[in-house]
């Protein structure tokens, strides 16, 4: 009965602790004008405004909360520089 207990209390903390790993990211979205330049300001209805499908011109883009978006879409990962994306999104053909 005692190991029975055991294996349950040990189980339960296990699955407790992957919860803990699992945070979602706070991401904040930036318009990506027809020129590469990057937005200032961002605006949340871009996710889901623009579309995911993988086009050649970029819609949006985001970045973590708190995180600095660089100027061009060049600088960041996505456009062969080097600043991690966290997302993007494509203009419709």
């Amino acid at each position: 009965m005692a190991l029975v207990a055991l294996v349950i209390a040990a189980t339960s903390l296990t699955l407790m602790s992957f919860g803990e790993n699992d945070k979602k990211l706070n991401l904040k979205w930036y318009e990506v004008l027809p020129n590469g330049n990057i937005s200032s300001m961002d605006d949340p209805n871009l996710e889901t405004e623009c579309p995911a499908t993988n086009t050649s011109e970029y819609c949006a883009v985001a970045f973590e909360e708190g995180s600095t978006p660089p100027s061009h879409i060049s600088e960041t990962d996505e456009g062969g520089g080097t600043i991690p994306t966290n997302g993007v999104r494509f203009r419709n053909p």
